[in-house]
């Protein structure tokens, strides 16, 4: 199924909303024309794919040792840490920032995994039984990470 980006009512101003593609007027989802620059270049890419990595770790680290030499809270935090640089990088780095702040959708998806990252953190500091496993935090937080790493890519509108 092939999705279009169509302007309208629902959307923010200056946003784009996904509609089912069966006019041909509508503009289809497409990558950054200069994503290789953007890959290597900017910040924000660095951190996604840093705080991607702290996520696996925390992760994977506690399955192949016992005692682990770093909590799963300190890695949550470095993560949400992390993750809310990348948040900063991508909103400051645009000359259109309130735009993109409204409307990028990598905006919304680290918004997310930073939330996710500032709960594991918070239930591990405050709560003694937390309603959901802490690994599942990680992984969560990770695939969404990931998720937003792939949406930094994905041209939105005019101020890509």
């Amino acid at each position: 199924m092939r999705f279009a980006i169509v302007s309208g009512r629902s959307a923010a101003p200056g946003c784009a909303r996904f509609r089912k593609s069966g006019n041909a007027k509508m503009k289809f989802v497409s990558i950054v024309e200069d994503w290789r620059r953007l890959l290597r270049h900017a910040w924000t890419i660095r951190l996604i794919i840093l705080a991607a990595v702290l996520s696996g770790l925390e992760v994977v680290i506690p399955v192949f040792a016992d005692n682990p030499p770093i909590s799963r809270g300190a890695f949550a935090g470095v993560s949400f840490v992390v993750t809310a640089a990348a948040f900063v990088a991508r909103i400051f780095a645009h000359e259109n920032w309130r735009l993109v702040l409204r409307c990028a959708w990598s905006i919304r998806l680290l918004a997310l995994s930073a939330a996710l990252s500032g709960m594991e953190v918070a239930f591990a500091a405050f709560v003694d039984h937390p309603p959901i496993e802490p690994g599942r935090f990680a992984v969560l937080s990770g695939l969404v990470t990931v998720a937003a790493f792939g949406a930094r890519f994905v041209a939105q509108k005019e101020f890509e």
